[in-house]
């Protein structure tokens, strides 16, 4: 739900700035993203869950941060 009003904003911010501000839409893209690597490795980190799911998570963990490193790049 966080991840869809944070969408939202930047499509909002994106309207009303026209396309001219890349740099505020990519900063955004990047706060969005920082919270989500916080939380994988938030959970990644809870000892009770399992190597299966562990394991899940750092491969989707990885995805992200390479997505988020190639931002930059558009």
């Amino acid at each position: 739900m966080l991840a869809a009003a944070h969408r939202t904003w930047i499509d909002v911010k994106s309207w009303f700035t026209d396309g001219r501000d890349k740099s505020a839409v990519v900063a955004e893209v990047h706060l969005g993203e920082g919270v989500l690597i916080k939380l994988y490795e938030t959970a990644i980190g809870d000892p009770d869950i399992s190597v299966k799911v562990r394991d899940l998570l750092h491969a989707q963990l990885k995805t992200i941060k390479e997505e988020n490193a190639s931002v930059d790049a558009i």
